[in-house]
Parts: structure tokens; C-alpha cells; sequence
């Protein structure tokens, strides 16, 4: 990780914060890029003392929605994907279309229970897809992924719902509400 200023993050972050993140009251501090996965504009920040890993949605020439990697290395080994126990609070993805630009903000233990982070039970996954209100879900395992990351959504725009993104920013004590299959 290096640390840097919050002035060399991803510009979809930079909309986000200038947008959603300071006008909502939320305090952005701590920013490091990550030293591998630039290209999905990974990095870590803090916000309002939330541990937040944040990555950038990549469309594919083939399929819907957009592709993440959230994976992470330890020393010179082999890629693992992210786990529950790392000390992160949020998994923030950025999703854009155009001139359309979201955010997904999932708390850890959501990306637990559906199988992308590692836990005891589960290996978890080294990417994943999101799929935004404008990406289309062409069978069903795609419409289940993205019924269960709608709640999870957030439109950034001149208009953003600011207490409602506020609240994805509180609802780890609250997360097994959203649980459901």
C-alpha cells in the first residue's frame, strides 16, 4: 500500500466524494492506493472511522453488469481472495455507464454470506459481478445477483438521496436484514 492524498484516487471516487460524501457529512481520511489491481482503481481509505476497500466495476465485451476483482496478496505468494476477518468494514464498487455513476456499499458481512469473502466455511471468490439498475440481467442467476446488490446501490449524481447514503454507511449493525436468499 502507499499512502497518498485523497486528490490521486480514481476519478469515479473523486466524483463520489465531491458529490454524495462530504455534502452527506462523511469524513474521507486515511487514503492508500493498493500496489496491485490499479486498473480497478483499488485502493482503501477510512470513512467516518469505517474501514472501506474500494474497486471500480469493469464492463466485459460479453456479458452484462460489470466485472470486480477483490482479491488480496500476502508477501510474494499466490492471490487469496479477501476474507471476512481482514479488517474491513465496507466494499465500496464503483458502477458506471456513460454518464450514469453509482455505488455499490456492501458491508463485509454481506460479501460473506453470499460466498465472495473467504470465511470458515467458505473459500470465497477472487471476483465478481455487479449488475447496476441500467445493466441488463440476461438469465436468472444474474437477476438473483442483482436482487440481492440492489439495496445495496446508490445513484451518484446532483441529485443523490444523501440520508440514504449515509445509511449504507451504518448498516453493519444491521447487514442480516438484507441476508435473505
Amino acid at each position: 500500500m502507499k499512502d497518498s492524498t485523497f486528490d490521486s484516487r480514481h476519478e469515479d471516487l473523486r466524483m463520489a466524494q465531491q458529490l454524495a460524501y462530504a455534502p452527506a457529512g462523511l469524513v474521507c481520511k486515511n487514503f492508500q492506493l493498493e500496489d496491485e489491481s490499479s486498473d480497478y482503481g483499488a485502493s482503501e481509505f477510512e470513512v467516518n472511522n469505517f474501514r472501506t476497500k474500494f474497486r471500480i466495476g469493469k464492463k466485459t465485451p460479453k456479458k452484462s453488469g460489470s466485472f470486480v476483482t477483490l482479491w488480496k496478496r500476502t508477501g510474494q505468494g499466490p492471490i487469496a481472495p479477501c476474507s471476512f476477518n481482514d479488517p474491513i468494514d465496507f466494499y465500496v464498487v464503483s458502477a458506471r455507464n456513460g454518464n450514469d455513476l453509482g455505488q455499490f456499499i456492501f458491508p463485509k458481512s454481506v460479501l460473506s454470506y453470499r460466498g465472495i469473502l473467504a470465511n470458515e466455511s467458505q473459500e470465497g471468490k477472487r471476483a465478481f459481478r455487479i449488475y447496476a439498475p441500467w445493466d441488463q440481467t440476461p438469465n436468472q442467476q444474474a437477476k438473483k445477483t442483482k436482487e440481492w446488490q440492489s439495496p445495496f446501490f446508490i445513484t451518484i449524481d446532483k441529485h443523490v438521496d444523501l440520508s440514504a447514503f449515509r445509511r449504507l454507511f451504518f448498516l453493519t449493525s444491521h447487514s442480516h436484514l438484507f441476508l435473505s436468499p
